[in-house]
Order: C-alpha cells, then sequence, then structure tokens
C-alpha cells in the first residue's frame, strides 16, 4: 500500500473523508510495520495503517483495491490498537540514573557534624577549594517496581576523593595511629587521595513526563565502599627544582564504608550527595572524621 505521511496535522474533519494540511515537509518511504511519532501523532504501517490524535483514530486500509479511511472515537487519549500497542508504562523499561560521571568538592564531618576541627585533629584540615571528589559509575542494573517511573538500581563505579591539606603538613603512619609530618619548604601541594569500588542500592522515582529524557528524577538509598588505593603524595621546590614525593600506604584507612547517597535532577544531568557513616579511619587509629562529597553528574 502506497501511503504518503504529512508532517502535522492541523484539521481532522469526522466525516467520510480525512482533510490534513500541511506546513512541514513530507515524510515518505516508511518501511512496513514501522512506527513513527510526528508533531504528538502516533502512526504504524503495515496491512493497515492507524493515527491517532487526541481521542480520534483514524484508520486507513485496503479494501477491494480501494484505499479507505476510516474515524472512530476512543476513551482514551491518543490510544494506540490493541495489536500495535506498545507497553512503555511497563516495570520492565525503567532505568535508573547510576551510570555516568560525576565530580564536586569533598571533605568529612568531625564526630559533632560539623566542619569544625579540635587540637587532635586540627592537622587534618583541608582546603576544600582544591579538595574534589570523582566518580565514574561504570556499570548499572535497574528494576522497575509496578512501572517505568518507580524502581531499584544497583552497579559499581568507582570513587576518587582528594583531600588537600590546610595546612603546611602530609600524614604518616607512626606506631598504631596517624600524625602529621610536617613538609618542605617551598611545597606546593600536599594530599591524601582514596580510591575506593562503589555499589549502591538506591530508589528512584521519575516524572512527570512518560518519556524518559523529558522526566525529573528524585533518588537516594545506600552506598558501599571497598578500598582500592590510598596515597600521598608532596610536590616543593627545592634549590630552584620541582620535587615530587608519592607514598604509598594503607594509612589505617577503613577498607570497607558505608554511607548515604541521594540524587536529583532532569534528564541526564544532575547533582548527587555521599555522606559515609563510617568514619575515614579506623578506631583508634586516626581523628574520627566521616567523610561528605557532593557535586554535579552526568548519567549515561
Amino acid at each position: 500500500m502506497a501511503l504518503t505521511y504529512y508532517q502535522g496535522i492541523a484539521n481532522l474533519v469526522k466525516s467520510d473523508s480525512l482533510i490534513v494540511e500541511s506546513d512541514s515537509s513530507v515524510i515518505s518511504n516508511v518501511d512496513p510495520d514501522d512506527e513513527q511519532i510526528i508533531d504528538g501523532l502516533k502512526i504504524r504501517q503495515g496491512d493497515t495503517t492507524y493515527v491517532t490524535l487526541g481521542k480520534k483514530r483514524i484508520k486507513i486500509f485496503e479494501e477491494e483495491g480501494e484505499t479507505s479511511v476510516k474515524i472512530e472515537e476512543t476513551d482514551k487519549e491518543s490510544p494506540e490498537p490493541d495489536e500495535f500497542k506498545k507497553d512503555y508504562k511497563s516495570w520492565k523499561n525503567f532505568k535508573g540514573h547510576w551510570a555516568g560521571l560525576g565530580a564536586g568538592p569533598n571533605n568529612y564531618l568531625s564526630r559533632n557534624g560539623t566542619f569544625e576541627r579540635t587540637d587532635d585533629d586540627e592537622f587534618m584540615d583541608i582546603n576544600t577549594v582544591k579538595s574534589w571528589n570523582f566518580n565514574l559509575n561504570f556499570a548499572q542494573y535497574s528494576i522497575g517496581i509496578a512501572s517505568d517511573r518507580f524502581g531499584i538500581t544497583t552497579g559499581m563505579g568507582i570513587e576518587w576523593s582528594n583531600y588537600h591539606f590546610a595546612d603546611t603538613n602530609i600524614i604518616q603512619k607512626s606506631g598504631n595511629e596517624i600524625i602529621a609530618k610536617p613538609t618542605p619548604e617551598n611545597t606546593k601541594k600536599n594530599r591524601l587521595q582514596t580510591t575506593y569500588l562503589t555499589i549502591p542500592l538506591i530508589v528512584e522515582f521519575q516524572f512527570p513526563h512518560r518519556i524518559r529524557k523529558n522526566r525529573a528524577y528524585v533518588s537516594a538509598g545506600l552506598i558501599t565502599g571497598i578500598k582500592l588505593f590510598s596515597n600521598t603524595k608532596i610536590k616543593y621546590i627545592k634549590d630552584g627544582n620541582k620535587q615530587k614525593e608519592k607514598f604509598k600506604s594503607d594509612y589505617y584507612l577503613n577498607s570497607i564504608r558505608y554511607g548515604l547517597t541521594a540524587r536529583a535532577g532532569y534528564n541526564d544531568c544532575g547533582i548527587y550527595v555521599n555522606y559515609y557513616l563510617t568514619p575515614l579511619f579506623l578506631e583508634d587509629h586516626g581523628p574520627e572524621l566521616y567523610p561528605i562529597a557532593a557535586g554535579i553528574v552526568m548519567s549515561f
């Protein structure tokens, strides 16, 4: 059946004929059984072609060698015939917003929930402007609940946290605890870096549009971190030459940590917050500090 589709239908007259006006280009060469969504219309072509507009459904078919058009009233807004209905509301179509790239400043909170430092942990004070958190979330698995707008998401990612110390010190292990170590004169960089494998368990709700790319979303849940690497680095000038020292150690960091994560955004752009309920260091081996990070995330 040779049919021509016009992009945009301005007037629909309930009679024995269909009046079509177009101010756009003609769409032709539509393969059989291909669904087209044009200016909000759902069009599917086969032996019988259906076009739905509002509460009207147009049926175009061949009968005894001639093309016939039938216009029907429907109960629902823009429905499709059962044989062509696309179950876009199915829970199987739910996709969360974990996989992607994220970056933002990081710090840690004291036991009283503030950024204030005591005399015992003052050496851990950092320069927040230079201290950044980076996330590469490379794996995602989503499970819808009842619809494609609500579900649970898990996966895996890598989280790098850089803590640039505000004072002229670095940290080191001494006996069974972490202490401050003075840095050389003319130090330009003195930072601690941690790298964790992250595994989330997030509940997400998306709204209001039926198409995912036009939705906003909010999500919250738990996040687990498994330590992969940790090191300190200092850069300084000595006798006019640049010097760099890097030390790898576990620094009595907790190898497994648990925390809370929250996200919100629109389409594939959003913000995130990670707050860990597990201290940065093992108990009695370092100051009681709880990592926190926030930033912008781009999902993919």
